[in-house]
């Protein structure tokens, strides 16, 4: 595969209906290659499957949806692939998300700021 890699920006997009433990962005931007991108399958108010696809800001932690048309077909293979090999991939990546998000606001810099 072609090295993929693209620049995002974090921010909340309310057609995103997964629930997040990150509500708010940073607004900063961040490089993602193929491995940074997963899929999300759910259904809509008329049962019809969908699919998907985000990245996870390693600034704030902020779940971002990507809209497929920016994707490669491969990357969304691969992304799929990731999806169906791991069930609650989503979950994972949701307190993943967390994780990053109150390592930031956790750090000593943070503290020392507050204090």
């Amino acid at each position: 595969m072609e090295t993929f890699r693209r620049e995002i920006i974090c921010k909340h997009d309310d057609d995103f209906d997964h629930v997040r433990n990150v509500e708010y962005s940073c607004g900063c931007r961040f490089n993602v290659d193929e491995n940074d991108i997963y899929s999300i399958d759910s259904l809509n108010y008329f049962s019809e499957d969908i699919r998907e696809y985000y990245a996870i800001c390693p600034i704030c932690g902020h779940i971002n949806k990507i809209d497929e048309k920016l994707l490669p077909s491969e990357v969304k293979v691969y992304a799929d692939i990731k999806n169906q090999s791991e069930h609650l991939l989503y979950r994972k990546n949701n307190l993943r998300s967390e994780l990053i998000y109150l390592d930031r606001v956790c750090s000593p810099y943070v503290l020392k700021k507050v204090r």
